[in-house]
């Protein structure tokens, strides 16, 4: 089971390690990681993440580990029977995206599936699924609804990998059923942000380009 929560968080600035973290991140193999991996340099971008006040800033650090959030640290003792739902961050960052989305008519965010194909039943139903090659991409824009971001962000997490990518692309990134390895390159060259699951699906790790506001 998977419970969002609220507790007190403050954003923590991250060393090389967290850019470490997305090249990990982006070393699965699939094309749109191998075109994020050409086209952003990592380099001129700074990394943070979300931590529960008075939390060691060490253990911003152990990106695959849960138990990060407080709510999570009790979940051992069973309650009626079972035990309580593991608590994440999964509402805030679809708030954190909806708001990008909102804040420019033509931002976009691509969110891939790493462990679904573009011949899978379910995916003819969503409408905001699209498919690059082979690769299974959800395409989020101004005119997405919170739920929308908040499936896609779910149907995508698999807590040893989930990326979402956030965009303000000059050229507005074509719709329909499949996008072009070009169109997406055009879309990347114009990258403001990455947001990466970690903390065992816990939370995430963001990734943002210096000099965009």
């Amino acid at each position: 089971m998977i419970a969002d929560v609220v507790e007190h968080l403050d954003w923590v600035r991250l060393d090389g390690r967290g850019v470490a973290y997305f090249e990990a991140q982006l070393a699965l193999g699939s094309q749109f990681c191998r075109l994020i991996r050409s086209t952003v340099d990592l380099a001129g971008g700074d990394c943070s993440t979300l931590l529960p006040r008075e939390t060691r800033t060490d253990r911003a650090y152990q990106f695959d580990e849960g138990d990060l959030l407080l709510a999570n640290r009790n979940r051992s003792v069973p309650v009626n029977g079972g035990l309580l739902p593991v608590a994440t961050l999964r509402e805030r960052q679809t708030a954190e995206i909806f708001g990008f989305l909102q804040s420019d008519p033509n931002a976009v965010c691509l969110i891939d599936d790493a462990a679904a194909r573009p011949n899978d039943a379910p995916l003819a139903a969503v409408g905001f699924a699209t498919r690059l090659g082979e690769d299974v991409l959800y395409r989020l824009g101004h005119d997405s609804p919170a739920h929308d971001i908040g499936s896609a962000l779910a149907w995508s997490n698999y807590i040893w990998h989930g990326l979402a990518v956030l965009c303000r692309p000059r050229v507005a990134l074509e719709r329909g059923g499949e996008l072009s390895p070009e169109a997406v390159m055009r879309c990347l060259e114009d990258v403001v942000a990455l947001q990466a699951v970690a903390y065992d699906g816990e939370g995430f790790v963001t990734w943002t380009r210096r000099g965009v506001a």
